[in-house]
């Protein structure tokens, strides 16, 4: 946000504020719900890897909910 314009419109600089509360409620869940934490390795290649199944698994499971709102709480464990 310090790189915005003085004059940035204070409801630009709002919804980017809580972008950054949506991406950290996001990775809080990949990282407890889909293991996006549990990888052990040391070759940051395979941590691409592991990360990326993870976001395509978050991205299935956002559609998911958004096509079936009632399975809002769905739980994976």
């Amino acid at each position: 946000m310090s790189y915005h314009p003085a004059l940035a419109p204070l409801r630009k600089l709002v919804a980017i504020s809580k972008l950054s509360r949506r991406i950290a409620r996001d990775r809080e869940e990949m990282k407890g719900k889909l293991g996006l934490g549990h990888f052990e390795g040391r070759n940051w290649r395979r941590f691409h890897y592991h990360a990326t199944l993870c976001g395509a698994g978050y991205g299935f499971l956002i559609l998911k909910r958004s096509l079936f709102p009632a399975l809002g709480n769905l739980r994976l464990r």
